[in-house]
This record gives C-alpha cells, structure tokens and sequence, in this order.
C-alpha cells in the first residue's frame, strides 16, 4: 500500500466501523463466503489476514478458534484493531506491517492467506501489484490458499454511479449515514477517488467528517492474469459482470 493510502486510512480508523453493518462487523457474512475454503483447511492450520484494517474478519476467525494473525500498514488501524481484541478478550497478533514486508516479518508460513476489503486495488501499478501478490506468496505454505476480493471496476466505471448511501447506523447513542461520492476521471489508468462523507446526529447536533480513499482500477481478467505472473496456479474467480464484486481463489503452487 502506498503512503498517500496509508495516510488516508491512518486518518479514518476511528471512525471506519460506520462502514461496516452490526452483521458485517460480527463477521457473518465474511465466514459464510469463505464456509468452503475455511472447511478445506488442515487442523491447526494457520491464517494471515494481510489487511486485516480494524481487525473485522481476524476477529471473527479467532471467534472460531482459528490462528490467525493480523497486518496492515496502517499503524491506527492496527491500534484499533488491537482495541477490538482486547474488548473482546481475543488473542489475536496484530503488526503493522505493509505486504511488501511480509517476507521478512513471517518466517512461519501460512495456510491460507486473505486480502480483504478490496485492498488489492491501492496498488498503483501492475508492477507494484505482481511485487505484492508475490510477497502475499512468499508467506504461503506450498498449496497454501491466496483469497482476494475485488470491487467490480468494469461495472463501476460502466454505470458511473457517483452517490451511493448506506442505510443509518445506530451506535453509542450516535446515529450515522454514510454516503459514498465517487470521481471518476476519463481514464483507467487515473487515480480513482472515493469520499467518504459521514453524516452524524447526536443529541440535537448535526455534523459531518469526510474521509478520501484513493484506488487504482483494474479489469477482473488483468488481476487473473497477475496472479499467473506472481506464480499462483488453479485461480478460480466468481466474477459476474452484473455483480457489484467478487473473490478470486489461487494457491500457491
């Protein structure tokens, strides 16, 4: 992740949860899309989640007993993260740490490796995207899992949709609705920016925070194709051209 990105998470951890609903932040969704992938595991295998930002989906792994460990390259992400496992009483490891790093960070290897939360799209270039997948690789035991999730860029930049609310939230007597701007400049290869407007009501005052996240789009079929480059093998996607996102599953040899 590059250091503007970095930056922008940095200044939004506090405050990230309001993206998530009460059912994503307990992580019910994420197990459920991974129920096949996480039944295939050896016992005792080993989990990183390799961007992992306020710790949703590490948290709910160690709910289930799973061993999983935590990075990102936000350090006020990992505190946060930190935060929620302790409120929880959950042992998870938490670093900071940027994938570029993880080589020298793990000597263990992993099971199963996930980028979540439509991480892989702070990659400026292919370059930077192949050296990434590759460090994710490196970690990986042989026939180790790679798990990523992807926004749908073709379906974005097609329907060019540039408000999009998320229903109200309710939390410590603050009530919140979040609102997505997109920019979308003329071409793919352009920074893409998302401004993340948080509406807030609390007691009697109205009031807003807005946060920048800067992506780098890219086609389904070119982050298939890096994934080959990187050195992964059996890449199974279930990218649907009319749906909003999808995962892309690969192992590692």
């Amino acid at each position: 992740m590059n250091p503007v990105t970095t930056d922008e998470y940095d200044a939004f951890a506090s405050d990230y949860h309001w993206l998530y609903s009460d059912r994503v932040l307990a992580g019910t969704l994420f197990l459920d899309s991974y129920a096949t992938v996480l039944r295939s595991l050896p016992p005792r295998a080993r989990i990183l989640d390799c961007a992992c930002g306020i710790g949703v989906h590490s948290l709910a792994l160690a709910r289930h007993s799973y061993d999983v460990r935590g990075t990102d390259a936000s350090a006020r992400m990992i505190a946060e993260a930190r935060r929620r496992a302790a409120l929880e009483g959950l042992e998870v490891e938490f670093e900071k740490c940027p994938w570029a790093d993880l080589p020298k960070k793990f000597t263990e290897r992993f099971d199963l490796v996930f980028c979540y939360g439509n991480a892989i799209g702070h990659c400026r270039t292919p370059e930077e995207t192949v050296a990434s997948l590759c460090a994710m690789r490196a970690v990986l035991k042989p026939g180790g899992v790679l798990a990523i999730d992807s926004l749908n860029w073709e379906k974005a930049r097609r329907e060019r949709v540039r408000f999009y609310p998320m229903p109200m939230r309710v939390r410590d007597g603050a009530r919140c609705l979040v609102l997505y701007v997109w920019n979308f400049p003329p071409r793919w290869q352009d920074p893409h920016l998302i401004e993340l407007v948080l509406l807030f009501q609390e007691d009697t005052r109205t009031h807003y925070r807005a946060y920048p996240i800067t992506y780098y789009p890219f086609h389904h079929q070119d982050l298939v194709t890096r994934l080959t480059e990187s050195g992964f093998e059996k890449i199974q996607s279930d990218f649907d051209d009319a749906k909003d996102n999808y995962n892309v599953i690969s192992r590692n040899g």
